[in-house]
C-alpha cells in the first residue's frame, strides 16, 4: 500500500512538469494572434508581421520529426531538457527583441524547442504510465491543450494592454525553469537498449529550405520582390532544387525519412494530409485575423480582442468531440468533412460582411460554423490519414500529419498576411475592405476542402486506429 502511495506520488511530480511544458508550448501557438497589433505598434513592418507565427510553426513543424527520433537514440529525459532550454532561450530573446527581424529569428529559434515539447511529452508518459491507466493522462492532456489554446489569446491580449507585449514570451522563463528543475530531479525513466536508426538530417534541412523559400516567394512576390527579378528567379530556382534534393534524400533513406515517401502512395492518406494542411490554414486566418480586426477597426482594447476568438475555439472542441462520438458510433465518417467544408465556406462568407457597424453577435454568429467546420476536418483528417497505414507505422503516420497540419497554419497566417497588407496598401481610406477581403479568399479554401472530402475513400476503421486513438 505504501508502495502504491509512493509510485502516484512520483506520478503526480512527473505529471505536473510535464503539464506546465504541454500548457505552455500550446499556448504559445496561439498568445500571439492578439499580441501582434501591439507589436506592429512598437515595431513597425506590418507587412513581415505573420512571420512572427510562421517562422516559429515552420521549424516546429519540421523538429517535431526529428526530436521524436533523438529521443528515441539518446533518451527521452535528456532529449526533452533539451527541448525545453531550447525553448526557453527562444522565449528569452523574443522578449528582449528590438526588431521585427530579431522578433522573427527569435521565435524561429523558439520553435526548433516547441517541435519537441509536445511529442516528447506524449512519449515520455507512455514511458512512465502504465498502458491500462494511460487514457485518463492523455484525457487531461487534452483538456490542457484545448484550455491553452483558448486562454492564448486572451492572455496575449491582457499582457500587450496591462504589461507589455514582451511578458507573452518572458512569462514562459519561469514556468519552464520550474518544469526543467522538477524533471531533473523527480524523472527516472527506464534504461532502453541501444536503438540503430539514422537521423534524417539532410531531410530536415531541404523541406525546411524549400518550405521557407515557397513562403517568402508567396509574401514577397510582386510587392517586396518583383516577379522578373533576379532575387525572385534564385529564389524560385533554391525552392524547386531544394524539393528536388528533398526527394532524392527522402528516397534514399526509406524507412527513416523524415517522411517516407511510401506513406504517400496510399491516396487517402495525400488527401486527408492535405485536408489537415487546408483546414488549418483556415483555422488560422480566423485566429490571426479576428482578433486584429476587433483592434484595428472597432477599436477594442488588446485584452478584450482575445474574447472575439473564444467562439471559434469552443465550436471546433464540440465538432471535434461530437463527430469523434459519432465515428466511434458508426464507424462511419466520410459525410462529416463534407458537412464541415459546407459550415466552413458558409462561415467566412458570413465574415466577410463585417463592416464598422457590425455588432459583437454578428461576429460571433459567423465564428460558430467556422469553428465547427475546422473541428470536423481535424477530427476526420487524422482518423482517415491513420486508418491507410499498418499499426507499427501509426506513430510514423501521425507524426507526417501534424507535420503537413503545422504547415498549413504556416501558410495560413503568412499568404492571408500578404493578403491583408496588400489591400490595406491599396484602400488606405477604407482599412475594413482588407479583412472582407481576407475572409473572401478563404472560401476557396472551403472549395478545395470539399472537393476533397468528396473524393475521400471511406474505409472501415481498424481497431488498432480507434484504440491509438483512445
Amino acid at each position: 500500500m505504501a508502495a502504491q502511495t509512493e509510485k502516484k506520488l512520483n506520478l503526480t511530480w512527473i505529471f505536473i512538469p510535464l503539464s506546465l511544458i504541454l500548457f505552455m508550448s500550446t499556448l504559445d501557438q496561439t498568445i500571439t494572434t492578439t499580441a501582434l497589433d501591439g507589436i506592429v505598434k512598437d515595431l513597425g513592418h506590418l507587412n513581415q508581421s505573420a512571420w512572427i507565427i510562421t517562422g516559429f510553426m515552420l521549424t516546429s513543424a519540421v523538429m517535431t520529426l526529428i526530436f521524436g527520433k533523438l529521443g528515441d537514440i539518446f533518451g527521452r529525459k535528456i532529449i526533452l531538457q533539451i527541448a525545453l532550454a531550447i525553448f526557453i532561450l527562444g522565449s528569452l530573446f523574443s522578449g528582449l527583441a528590438h526588431s521585427m527581424l530579431f522578433l522573427i529569428i527569435a521565435r524561429t529559434f523558439q520553435g526548433i524547442g516547441a517541435g519537441g515539447l509536445n511529442s516528447l511529452v506524449q512519449a515520455v508518459t507512455a514511458d512512465v504510465v502504465p498502458a491500462r491507466t494511460r487514457g485518463k493522462y492523455q484525457a487531461l492532456f487534452g483538456l490542457i491543450s484545448m484550455v491553452s489554446l483558448i486562454a492564448g489569446p486572451i492572455l496575449g491580449g491582457y499582457f500587450v494592454q496591462y504589461a507589455s507585449w514582451q511578458w507573452i514570451f518572458f512569462i514562459n522563463i519561469p514556468i519552464g525553469v520550474i518544469a526543467s528543475v522538477i524533471l531533473a530531479i523527480k524523472l527516472h525513466l527506464p534504461s532502453r537498449a541501444n536503438v540503430v536508426t539514422k537521423i534524417d538530417y539532410l531531410g530536415s534541412v531541404f523541406v525546411t529550405t524549400f518550405t521557407a523559400l515557397t513562403l517568402l516567394i508567396v509574401t514577397l512576390g510582386g510587392e517586396q520582390v518583383a516577379w522578373h527579378s533576379a532575387k525572385m528567379f534564385y529564389m524560385i530556382i533554391g525552392a524547386v532544387v531544394s524539393l528536388i534534393a528533398y526527394l532524392i534524400v527522402e528516397h534514399r533513406m526509406q524507412k527513416d525519412a523524415l517522411t517516407p515517401l511510401p506513406l504517400f502512395k496510399n491516396l487517402t492518406f495525400n488527401n486527408a494530409s492535405l485536408q489537415f494542411a487546408l483546414a488549418t490554414a483556415a483555422l488560422f486566418v480566423a485566429m490571426v485575423f479576428i482578433p486584429m480586426y476587433a483592434q484595428m477597426i472597432h477599436h477594442v482594447s488588446a485584452s478584450h480582442s482575445g474574447y472575439y476568438i473564444i467562439p471559434t475555439m469552443i465550436a471546433m472542441i464540440i465538432a471535434t468531440m461530437v463527430g469523434g462520438a459519432i465515428i466511434e458510433r458508426t464507424g462511419k465518417y466520410k459525410l462529416l468533412p463534407i458537412i464541415g467544408a459546407v459550415l466552413l465556406g458558409v462561415g467566412f462568407y458570413g465574415l466577410a460582411q463585417i463592416s464598422l457597424n457590425s455588432a459583437n453577435w454578428f461576429i460571433i454568429l459567423w465564428q460558430i460554423p467556422v469553428g465547427l467546420g475546422v473541428g470536423l476536418f481535424v477530427q476526420v483528417a487524422m482518423l482517415a490519414g491513420q486508418n491507410t497505414v499498418p499499426v507499427r507505422d501509426l506513430g510514423t503516420a501521425t507524426g507526417v500529419l501534424n507535420f503537413f497540419k503545422t504547415l498549413g497554419g504556416a501558410f495560413g497566417a503568412a499568404a492571408f498576411g500578404v493578403i491583408l497588407t496588400n489591400d490595406m496598401g491599396t484602400h488606405l481610406a477604407n482599412p475594413i475592405h482588407a479583412f472582407q477581403t481576407v475572409f473572401i479568399w478563404t472560401i476557396p479554401i472551403a472549395v478545395v476542402l470539399l472537393i476533397l472530402a468528396v473524393f475521400l475513400k471511406e474505409e472501415p476503421l481498424s481497431e488498432e486506429v480507434l484504440a491509438y486513438e483512445d
